[in-house]
């Protein structure tokens, strides 16, 4: 063979292997082109499908053009209209009565990217009215343009819920109240025959032990009158309750001239089951100061102290003749006494006692909190 033609043999051999390499590089090409095709088809759907069978309507909206861009199925059976009429119409439609707000409410979105409200009025296709909660989030379509996705749940169902649930509550309340105001007054009557006993007593050491019990009904009636008053069911204003209950305290022993009373105390608020074993404290500690502090007609100051840190510090102190040197607080036969150690127990507190000058009570226990 001349060089010539063996040139030109080989020249077309290499010619057919470099149009093989390129219809194999074209084909896998299009195999991959084909796969990712297949992969965003897969995907598309997917998310299609989220988009469709969510629980919660969602709809994609542009609010500069006031369009509704795309609505899924959820959204469609809420409104009552087709997913084609929803795009024909301006959103106004939707949600005629809170427009200014969700024009307010899709500047935030653009500015911060996301948002929620917790209720906005909704009208369906027939013009039953009502309300959903939205939370929304910035999608850019394209480079230059940018809608906001809305995810919107029907919350009737929820707020009728909660009205029933509220006047459940509201029920419960009253009836409460009234259970306060009957145990109120009970123990008013309770009080009062002791007060008709007493009057029908010449022994004075039997005066004083009614008169003793009638002050311990009395600080719990003072309770029950705060609650039945108060806003809330279970936050005593311990500072107004001390108030009362010291004044009674004064004018039941005819001290009021005599013995000045100082509260020493920022606006404490406790639940009832420590307000009532605190007035409790309270009633007795000052009942002995007024018994036994100043003798005849002794006058001085008693003050009655709060302090509120770690735990709630509770102090009644005078500036009387002070305890005996040989009574031991602990182990005291007094009923009072008694009784207070008792109910600092409950508080799982502890209780100090110094001696002068005059004396002083300082009961300690831990704070519960108290919900607003």
């Amino acid at each position: 063979m001349t060089p010539e033609p063996e040139k030109a043999t080989v020249e077309i051999e290499r010619l057919r292997r470099r149009v093989a390499e390129l219809e194999a590089a074209r084909l896998e090409q299009l195999q991959a082109v084909a796969r990712t095709e297949d992969l965003l088809e897969h995907s598309e759907t997917r998310f299609r499908n989220v988009f469709d069978y969510s629980n919660d309507a969602i709809l994609l909206l542009d609010p500069d053009l006031d369009e509704i861009l795309d609505v899924n199925g959820r959204g469609c059976r809420l409104f009552g209209y087709t997913s084609r009429e929803l795009q024909a119409l301006p959103m106004s439609t939707l949600f005629p009565g809170d427009m200014a707000r969700l024009q307010a409410f899709a500047l935030a979105v653009v500015e911060q990217g996301y948002g929620w409200i917790d209720e906005v009025g909704c009208q369906t296709r027939t013009g039953d009215a009502f309300a959903a909660e939205i939370s929304a989030s910035e999608v850019p379509l394209t480079p230059e343009r940018t809608c906001i996705l809305v995810l919107l749940r029907d919350i009737t169902e929820h707020k009728a819920a909660e009205a029933e649930i509220r006047a459940s509550l509201q029920e419960k309340e009253v009836l409460l109240r009234e259970i306060h105001h009957r145990v109120k007054n009970n123990l008013q009557i309770v009080t009062s025959l002791f007060d008709l006993q007493s009057s029908r007593s010449d022994d004075d050491d039997v005066k004083a032990m009614l008169r003793e019990c009638r002050n311990r009904v009395r600080s719990m009636s003072v309770i029950h009158e705060s609650l039945y008053r108060a806003h809330d069911l279970n936050r005593i204003d311990f500072r107004r309750y001390v108030t009362q209950l010291t004044e009674e305290l004064l004018r039941s022993f005819g001290a009021a001239n005599r013995v000045a009373l100082q509260i020493d105390m920022d606006d404490v608020v406790l639940d009832v089951d420590q307000a009532i074993p605190c007035g409790l404290i309270v009633n007795e500690l000052l009942s002995n100061a007024l018994k036994y502090a100043y003798p005849g007609d002794g006058q001085g100051r008693v003050i009655v102290a709060v302090d509120v840190g770690e735990e709630l510090k509770l102090s009644v102190s005078d500036d009387g003749v002070g305890l005996p040197a040989d009574l031991d607080v602990t182990q005291s036969p007094s009923l009072g006494l008694r009784l207070v150690h008792s109910l600092v127990g409950q508080l799982q507190g502890r209780i100090d006692v110094r001696r002068s000058p005059g004396t002083v009570f300082e009961v300690s226990f831990p704070l519960r909190v108290v919900s607003d």
